[in-house]
């Protein structure tokens, strides 16, 4: 949901934790948010993060292969491109 790095002005801290229930030691699921944006905060954000989620939250990252990422990344904004170009057309064209 990237609350983080775009949230925090549009919606308060307890919109966010309803959203990722604190889950008991043992349990046999967990909760977590994952955004990218995360990976380029600023100390002041990073710092506002661990100090409002419980102590025992694991930050991780997982990094990509960077030609694998873009890759990726083409090809959904071509996804999308094409999508709202197809909707776009007019009905007419679209059957030929």
């Amino acid at each position: 949901v990237r609350y983080f790095s775009r949230g925090l002005d549009l919606v308060d801290f307890c919109w966010y934790r309803r959203r990722y229930p604190c889950v008991p030691p043992g349990a046999p699921h967990i909760s977590f948010d994952g955004s990218p944006d995360y990976l380029v905060l600023p100390s002041n954000a990073i710092e506002l993060m661990s100090r409002s989620l419980p102590p025992r939250a694991k930050l991780i990252a997982l990094l990509r292969n960077p030609a694998d990422r873009f890759y990726s990344a083409f090809n959904m904004g071509w996804s999308e491109h094409s999508r709202k170009e197809a909707r776009s057309r007019p009905a007419a064209l679209q059957s030929k």
